[in-house]
């Protein structure tokens, strides 16, 4: 099967599937990144890659989000494929999601600098939902009494568990980057107590594209549209990096032109060959603005920037990702 046929039955199952559910957990961070939301993209870079990720979202708001994220990806030269492992932990007031996800892709070389790859994601996610932190208006809560008075709330910390199954398809070369992907494409509803939780299908579509100005500055324009057929949200960013060393630029976020969610300023700065620091300040436009003080996201990444082992060596090499 062709590079062609691939990109079409790829996009023929994407228009298929039809799903709702929560949103996923928001990181600004996400152009350097892009293994952690599409297993397509898990070991194109050439070396073996970890990045950890930490946000705290709207500080001082109480039971706001905080996320944490550890991804792992490297090639598989002798097979022209790649393998990823990404772990999340997403909390949000009495709810938190943890997830462990296993990727897997098969790059096939197009044209004379670029490579397309198409890849597949299975892990798990469990939910635990902690209900001594829950409050109802009508719940009695005096005099050693714990009752939400609502049968689908829970008194106690609950939990439970569902596989679930992603779908990725990208394509790099040296100046664009870009690639769809869904996740929760398969899951099965967690059933706690009398309350039933599916894991919301989600489509993401990433693009990146680099601009070489002078000798050692380039300009990196990129958007990530995330959507759940019903709500849509885009993120975009404009960084500047100089000599590979140092970067900076500005991100905003929203629904659409009437209801921007948050602006951002990144920095980075390479610590020696192999590691990366990132940090992201966004400060609130919405309403929401009124009640906290903004959010915090840091990234460390480590490259090993070098080929693994003997094997057989892909065709297209490309330089490291500016980080």
């Amino acid at each position: 099967m062709n590079c062609k046929n691939l990109l079409t039955l790829f996009i023929a199952g994407f228009c298929w599937v039809f799903a709702f559910g929560q949103q996923l957990p928001q990181y600004s961070l996400y152009m350097l990144n892009p293994a952690q939301f599409n297993p397509a993209y898990a070991g194109l870079e050439g070396s073996l890659n970890f990045t950890g990720v930490f946000r705290k979202q709207w500080v001082n708001l109480n039971g706001s989000p905080s996320q944490q994220n550890l991804t792992a990806q490297m090639p598989l030269y002798f097979l022209s494929s790649g393998i990823g492992f990404v772990v999340e932990n997403d909390i949000l007031g009495a709810r938190r999601f943890t997830s462990a996800t296993l990727q897997y892709n098969y790059q096939i070389p197009t044209g004379k600098i670029g490579q397309i790859s198409v890849g597949l994601s299975a892990g798990f996610t469990r939910f635990n939902w902690d209900g001594n932190k829950l409050r109802t208006p009508d719940g009695n809560y005096e005099d050693n009494v714990f009752d939400h008075n609502d049968d689908f709330l829970p008194s106690t910390n609950v939990s439970a568990s569902a596989p679930s199954l992603g779908l990725g398809i990208f394509y790099k070369d040296e100046k664009l980057e870009t690639g769809i992907s869904v996740q929760n494409l398969y899951s099965t509803p967690m059933e706690i107590g009398n309350a039933e939780i599916s894991l919301g299908r989600h489509f993401l579509f990433f693009g990146e594209y680099k601009i070489d100005f002078g000798n050692n500055f380039s300009l990196l324009p990129s958007v990530l549209v995330k959507s759940d057929l019903t709500e849509h949200q885009t993120d975009f960013s404009l960084i500047i990096d100089y000599n590979g060393n140092i970067f900076g630029g500005g991100a905003v976020r929203g629904f659409s032109s009437k209801s921007i969610d948050a602006a951002g300023i990144i920095g980075g700065w390479r610590l020696s060959e192999q590691i990366t620091l990132a940090y992201v300040y966004d400060f609130p436009i919405s309403a929401l603005g009124s009640v906290q003080q903004g959010s915090h996201e840091v990234l460390l990444n480590y490259n090993l920037n070098k080929p693994l082992g003997k094997g057989k060596l892909p065709k297209i090499i490309f330089n490291p990702r500016f980080l």
